[in-house]
């Protein structure tokens, strides 16, 4: 039978060490280092990749919030489209992707631009307190800005875990004290304004596929 919390133990292995977090706090490009996900150890090894990754490095793609019309929950909902794509390193496609092509490709399908790597997205929008704060669509970054998920609501994240696993909608398996940020992209009041209709709408599709059982 299988265990819900595999994924956890499993995951422990890649969180960086106390020294390695403080080193990535004054490097940030170190952060995507230990292949959970993200391209940034790829292009300092190969900056012979395809000219189209470059771009992300920086912080052009900062989220265009204030000009979409979306919610947190449909960003939420937008990234349901991709439960079961396999976890591909530098992935951003439905092909394959890694955590950050994951919220990169989420937020592009609601009409908002972000940054390509955790070093980016995880200075986007406004920090949430806590994770019982948290909302639809916030982000929420561990390991020492090693890894990235998207808060899905009722305590359930998505996110691409690593290779041979895919995206999948789990429980938060993570407390605050292994979280390194949490950033609301979309502003509350965008969200407040929207209605219930999309709300209802991602209500009645976590819960038609939480009893079809996780990924």
């Amino acid at each position: 039978m299988r265990d819900d919390n595999d994924h956890v133990r499993r995951l422990e292995p890649h969180r960086p060490d106390p020294v390695d977090a403080a080193a990535n706090r004054r490097h940030p490009v170190a952060r995507e280092d230990r292949g959970i996900c993200c391209i940034g150890r790829c292009l300092r090894r190969d900056p012979g990749l395809e000219p189209r990754h470059h771009w992300h490095l920086g912080l052009r793609g900062a989220a265009l919030a204030g000009t979409s019309t979306a919610t947190g929950t449909d960003v939420a909902t937008a990234a349901q489209k991709y439960l079961g794509v396999p976890y591909v390193f530098g992935g951003e496609d439905a092909s394959g992707m890694d955590c950050s092509g994951l919220v990169q490709k989420v937020y592009a399908d609601v009409g908002i631009e972000v940054p390509r790597l955790v070093s980016g997205q995880m200075k986007l929008g406004t920090e949430v307190g806590s994770l019982a704060e948290a909302q639809p669509g916030d982000l929420i970054v561990t390991g020492g800005g090693a890894h990235i998920l998207i808060y899905a609501g009722n305590n359930k994240v998505i996110h691409a875990p690593y290779a041979g696993r895919t995206v999948c909608l789990v429980e938060a398996y993570m407390t605050d004290a292994d979280i390194d940020t949490i950033r609301r992209v979309i502003p509350t009041q965008t969200a407040a304004t929207a209605g219930n209709t999309t709300a209802d709408m991602f209500s009645a599709a976590l819960a038609s596929f939480e009893s079809g059982g996780a990924r």
